[in-house]
């Protein structure tokens, strides 16, 4: 995969986003009447959470799914 170091506002955005598939799995983990019903979508939730805290863990952000150009490195 091609990275491209990213700025603090990037790595920003990107722990925000982290957080917000963090609460929206445990949303959906405390409001399921069975949690069998809802394994793939918390699994997946967490895994997007765990792929956006590690693009702010390394400082770098893939060109899959950038927009606006070419990011500004720190």
């Amino acid at each position: 995969m091609r990275t491209q170091p990213c700025d603090l506002g990037i790595r920003q955005g990107r722990m925000r986003k982290a957080v917000q598939f963090v609460e929206a799995a445990n949303t959906i983990r405390d409001f399921a009447d069975e949690h069998s019903d809802i394994a793939d979508a918390y699994v997946t939730l967490c895994v997007h959470a765990g792929i956006a805290q590690s693009e702010v863990e390394g400082g770098l952000y893939p060109y899959a799914g950038v927009t606006g150009g070419v990011q500004e490195s720190r």
